[in-house]
């Protein structure tokens, strides 16, 4: 039995509000996973900033220590 001109036109139909459906599912999780990107690279930034204070301290910390012999010689 061949499907009539309305099936077929009702299948089409379907098909591109299922397309519409899934170019919304894409466009959703592109926006969730952008989400989480720029949250890992906030967060891989505030690292490298700490991470670059602690030296700092560590150096400081040295540097203090040093004086500190230095002066009970």
């Amino acid at each position: 039995m061949k499907p009539t001109i309305k099936q077929l036109q009702a299948t089409i139909k379907a098909k591109d509000r299922l397309l519409e459906d899934y170019r919304v599912w894409i466009k959703v999780l592109g926006e969730a996973i952008n989400r989480g990107r720029k949250r890992e690279n906030r967060l891989r930034a505030r690292i490298k900033v700490l991470g670059k204070a602690l030296i700092e301290s560590e150096r400081d910390y040295e540097s203090l220590k040093r004086d500190r012999k230095s002066t009970r010689l």
